[in-house]
């Protein structure tokens, strides 16, 4: 699958898919994130859960970022292997 395959893959249900597209919406563009965003999210999470998502997204973005400025590379693991 390519990654931006994602939205009419079977591999994802609907929550799934909530989470990923506003996971890239706050990763590519944070003001595009809109309130009907943040509703789609509410039929599966509730306010604490919401901001757990937003902080898990905002710090994997921070590590990326700190690691692509520093060329910091990840360890390969067997996982990463595949």
């Amino acid at each position: 699958m390519h990654r931006d395959d994602w939205e009419s893959s079977s591999a994802f249900d609907d929550k799934e898919k909530a989470v990923i597209r506003f996971s890239e919406k706050l990763t590519r563009t944070p003001a595009s994130v809109t309130d009907e965003d943040i509703k789609s999210l509410r039929k599966w999470f509730g306010e604490a859960h919401l901001v757990e998502l937003n902080l898990i997204i905002g710090t994997m973005n921070l590590t990326n970022r700190f690691n692509l400025c520093f060329g910091v590379e990840l360890e390969k693991t067997e996982t990463s292997q595949r």
